[in-house]
C-alpha cells in the first residue's frame, strides 16, 4: 500500500475538469431543439422501418425454405422384398447354421460347438478343403485334458 508517488500520478491529480464552453452549451441547444420538432428525430424511424422489413423478410425466407426441405424429405419408405425374409421354419432347422442351433450348442458342452462349426463349414467349404477344422475354443474339453495329461 506504501507505493512510491508516481510522477504520473501527480499530473492526473492535478487535473480538473472544464466547464463547458458557451458555444458548446448553444449547440447542445440546438440539437435538443432539432430533435423536439422531429426534423432530426426522421432517420432513426427510417432506420428501425428497415431493420424490420429486413428482420421480416428473413422470417419469412426462412420458414419457405424449412417448408420446401420438409416436403423434399416425405418419400414413402421402400419396402423390403420378401425374398430377403427367410421362413419361420429355416431358424428352427438344426441342419442348417442358425442362431437358435448356435444358441442350443453353446448352451451344451464346448464339443458339441466345435462339431457344429465344423458340420456347418465343411458344408460351405470347397470340395479341395475338407480338412478344414473350425473351432469356437482353441482346445475342447477332451483334448484340454489329454494336453494336461502330457505336462
Amino acid at each position: 500500500m506504501n507505493e512510491p508517488f508516481d510522477p504520473l500520478e501527480a499530473e492526473l491529480a492535478a487535473l480538473e475538469p472544464r466547464r463547458p464552453s458557451a458555444e458548446m452549451a448553444q449547440r447542445i441547444a440546438e440539437r435538443v431543439e432539432r430533435d423536439a420538432s422531429g426534423k432530426a428525430a426522421a432517420s432513426p424511424r427510417l432506420a428501425r422501418r428497415i431493420l424490420t422489413a429486413i428482420t421480416s423478410g428473413t422470417v419469412a425466407a426462412s420458414l419457405l425454405l424449412a417448408l420446401f426441405l420438409r416436403r423434399e424429405r416425405h418419400d414413402p419408405p421402400v419396402a423390403p422384398p420378401d425374398r430377403l425374409q427367410p421362413p419361420l421354419t429355416a431358424a428352427f432347422d438344426p441342419s442348417l447354421p442358425s442362431v437358435w442351433t448356435y444358441h442350443r450348442a453353446v448352451s451344451a458342452a464346448p464339443d458339441d460347438i466345435d462339431a457344429l462349426l465344423d458340420k456347418h463349414a465343411s458344408a460351405a467349404a470347397e470340395p479341395a478343403r475338407r480338412e478344414l477344422h473350425v473351432s469356437a475354443f482353441p482346445m475342447g474339453s477332451s483334448d484340454l485334458k489329454s494336453f494336461l495329461g502330457e505336462l
